[in-house]
């Protein structure tokens, strides 16, 4: 997607667009040069005669130049504006990537609806109030019952519903003005381009008998605008985009005629006015709702989630024969800077779950590589049914539990001569005893019509690494003992501590050689903490790494692929837990605990690691019973 202009780009425009022809201008700057020309070829003028009109040349030429100077520079500054050149981008030709980095749920969700304004995201969760997060930041702007949400173009007013209130929280001043209390329910908050009208929806018994609603916000003049739900506002023109029994309509404003856009419901357009985001049903028996966006002429668009049957619940209990959707869909939201749009997937089992997922929007089809590097994390992230989205077939049950995935790397990519694309990678599983695995797989990708899809995966190699009564050992496929690696007594001690166990481990194989991390636990009478240590396994030596104070277990621990950073979940004792980030240096290195560089609610429930990607660790936070995730880079 192009660019959003910036303010002074949009200025010049308005400038550009203002510029006249000035046909008296073009005629008197012709006869003047011309005059000009003429007179410099005569010789006959008088010397003090040809000093004034020296100068009033002069003068003149610096009038004609200056001007032509600004012309020049603002014709130059529009063909430069971003965009005013770029082909036009299709709906069809956009490609959507599913992030997990900071909106992927663990568990359950319990945010309702959700605004992002470019890398800082509301959250409205019912009976609490609105939650920002920003950074390592989460904490609660407003308490109240909240149920929706709609964030201003310059994401400076954030409109709500409160109950039956709707209220406007203002960014700079961190202020909430009540701006309307209504008999009935209301939904659909949706702000017109310029900030200056917020159109909503009051809700009946029945939603056939909903209506749209406008609001004059300096005034607080409303008026009915039609029945309907959903109102989003189309970019530069008086009109509206909304839903009515399953069909999108668009409303002029002026005139109040109404014209059929298409099939589906909650329709979203996107900040520069190109796309539509919406949700709509694929007409069979299930009636599978799936979010598809397209262009707002309609010339194409592409579906974007894949719905699949499930088998059936009612009433809480499973049921022996039918089946249902595996999702409902709801709280579709674009980000203000248009590269991201969010969206709820709800599932009604024996309770409701409700997740949240977030896509950015790219020109760039996935590469083979990116799949597999997808398909892997959807399972570091425990989104078991994403993961299935890569694959031509049905993998079957994927995700570990004990141990689980917590990295991976891709190895190498190499087309094959039946034209198919096989990528190696390797997985990494670990859990809280002292046990890694490093699988190997072949991941053989076709092209179609969707892009790159998985058609076929093949475990080619694996080494488990785990402690066996002190040793450190290699062991079989049926998990039985097989070779030595080291023992415990051979591992350094510090003076005065004792050397007490294993945790975590971590292992690498690379053409620099096979590495091992490994954490000791150590006790000095009563006290306790845990070394950091690595053993380069092809020159049989330990190196020290460092030191944590008062740790007395560790639950994992990840570190990233340039092998600078471990992360570690950490036990400190008294119920306290923890996130150390340790750089791989010294002996002497000293870790960050990450609780230190957080702000929201506390204290916290949880705190766990996810993945290193590069070099930001990818964790989550618990926080009045929500997964909140976070990214921390270190310095």
């Amino acid at each position: 997607m192009s660019e959003q202009n910036p303010k002074w780009a949009d200025d010049l425009k308005k400038v550009h667009e203002q510029l006249r022809v000035d046909e008296h201008f073009k005629a008197e700057l012709r006869r003047t040069l011309i005059e000009e020309g003429q007179e410099h070829s005569s010789t006959k003028t008088e010397p003090s005669q040809q000093g004034k009109q020296r100068r009033w040349h002069k003068y003149k030429s610096w009038t004609w130049g200056a001007a032509a100077v600004v012309i020049a520079t603002i014709v130059l500054l529009w063909n430069l504006l971003p965009g005013q050149n770029l082909p036009r981008v299709n709906a069809a030709d956009l490609q959507l990537k599913l992030q997990f980095n900071t909106l992927q749920q663990l568990g359950q969700e319990t945010s309702v609806a959700v605004a992002m304004d470019q890398d800082t995201t509301y959250y409205a969760v019912p009976k609490q109030g609105i939650y920002r997060q920003r950074g390592l930041a989460y904490e609660q702007i407003v308490s109240g019952d909240v149920s929706e949400l709609a964030l201003s173009p310059d994401g400076k007013q954030l409109a709500y519903v409160d109950e039956r209130k709707l209220q406007i929280w203002a960014a700079d001043t961190e202020q909430t003005k009540l701006v309307l209390e209504a008999p009935v329910p209301l939904s659909g908050l949706a702000w017109s381009q310029d900030g200056t009208r917020l159109a909503y929806v009051r809700q009946g018994q029945d939603p056939a008998v909903d209506t749209i609603w406008e609001m004059q916000l300096q005034s607080g003049e409303q008026r009915n605008l039609t029945k309907g739900s959903s109102p989003s506002y189309l970019l530069n023109e008086e009109k509206l985009l909304y839903a009515k029994q399953e069909q999108i309509y668009t409303l002029d404003l002026k005139s109040g005629t109404e014209q059929l856009w298409g099939d589906g419901y909650s329709p979203v357009i996107s900040p520069d006015g190109k796309y539509v985001l919406y949700v709509r049903k694929d007409g069979d028996d299930l009636e599978l709702e799936d979010a598809w966006v397209s262009d707002l002429d309609r010339r194409t668009e592409q579906r974007i989630t894949h719905n699949r049957p499930m088998d059936a619940w009612k009433d809480g209990q499973p049921q022996e024969t039918g089946q249902q959707p595996s999702y409902a869909l709801t709280g579709l939201a674009w980000n203000t800077d248009g590269q991201s749009i969010a969206m709820y997937q709800v599932t009604e089992t024996n309770t409701i779950w409700r997740q949240l997922v977030r896509y950015t929007l790219t020109e760039q089809e996935a590469g083979p590589e990116e799949v597999v590097a997808q398909a892997i994390e959807a399972l570091i992230y425990r989104d078991e049914r994403h993961a299935h989205e890569f694959f031509n077939y049905d993998p079957g049950y994927l995700k570990g539990t004990s141990p689980r995935q917590v990295g991976y790397t891709i190895v190498n990519t190499a087309v094959e001569a039946d034209g198919q694309t096989v990528v190696t990678a390797k997985i990494d599983y670990s859990h809280y005893d002292p046990y890694y695995r490093v699988d190997t797989y072949r991941f053989t990708l076709s092209q179609g019509s969707e892009g790159y899809l998985i058609d076929n995966m093949e475990e080619i190699d694996s080494i488990r690494i785990t402690d066996w009564s002190g040793e450190m050992v290699t062991t079989t496929g049926d998990d039985q003992r097989d070779q030595l690696i080291f023992r415990s007594d051979q591992v350094p001690t510090d003076r005065g501590w004792t050397n007490v166990g294993f945790g975590n481990i971590v292992y690498r194989e690379s053409d620099s050689g096979r590495k091992i991390w490994f954490l000791v636990k150590q006790q000095q009478d009563d006290r306790h903490r845990m070394r950091l240590m690595r053993y380069d396994w092809d020159q049989g030596t330990f190196q020290a790494l460092g030191i944590l104070d008062g740790m007395t277990r560790s639950s994992m621990m990840i570190i990233d692929e340039s092998e600078q950073w471990a992360a570690i979940d950490a036990a400190l004792g008294e119920g306290q837990n923890d996130i150390a980030v340790l750089p791989l240096k010294a002996a002497d290195s000293i870790p960050v605990y990450l609780s230190t560089k957080l702000r929201g609610p506390t204290p916290y429930q949880t705190i766990d690691t996810r993945l290193w990607k590069v070099k930001s660790l990818s964790f989550y936070v618990e926080w009045n019973d929500r997964d909140v995730f976070f990214e921390y880079r270190p310095e």
